[in-house]
This record gives C-alpha cells, sequence and structure tokens, in this order.
C-alpha cells in the first residue's frame, strides 16, 4: 500500500464522519505524515488499546485543522487526560 492509497482512503473517511475532505488532498497528506505510525507489534498495541479508554492512550492526538487566517498548518494537540498527565510530569521535573 502506498502513501497516496492511504491519503485517499483517509480522505473517504473524514469525508464519510465529518465534512467533506475530498478536494482537501494537502490538509489530508498533513494529518497522515504528522500522526500515522507503523506499530512493530501490531496485535499487541491492538489489545493494549481495547484495554485503556479512549483519550488516555499512549497515542491518541486531536488534529486541529488550519483555519487559513492565522495558519496555515495544522497543529497536534494531546487530549486533555494525556496533557494533564504531562504538565504534571514537567511540574515534576522542575520541583528536583
Amino acid at each position: 500500500i502506498g502513501g497516496k492509497l492511504l491519503t485517499n482512503h483517509l480522505k473517504e473517511l473524514i469525508s464519510y464522519r465529518q465534512w467533506n475532505m475530498m478536494d482537501e488532498f494537502y490538509i489530508v497528506n498533513e494529518v497522515k505524515e504528522t500522526l500515522c505510525f507503523v506499530s512493530p507489534n501490531f496485535p499487541k498495541e491492538i489489545a493494549d488499546a481495547r484495554r485503556c479508554r479512549e483519550g488516555a492512550r499512549w497515542f491518541d492526538r486531536n488534529f486541529v485543522l488550519p483555519d487559513f487566517v492565522e495558519t496555515f498548518r495544522g497543529i497536534v494537540r494531546l487530549p486533555r487526560v494525556l496533557q494533564m498527565e504531562k504538565d504534571m510530569e514537567e511540574w515534576d521535573g522542575e520541583e528536583r
């Protein structure tokens, strides 16, 4: 499977669920390149993901679309639970 096939599949999935992204190759490609990864142990990762709740898994991320007024690139944001954990780790590191 090549990158363009995956991008086109993502465009269809996103368009089916949310907005019509069929003409937005650049944005969907940016999402793919930023967030997609290859798992070295796919069955284990799937089993681990099913045990954790959504938003608390190490790979959960939100992609914020650009508004094309102030920003022209999307940004990746951690879900609230993971952001709080990251902030607490950084705070603990500063205390030491």
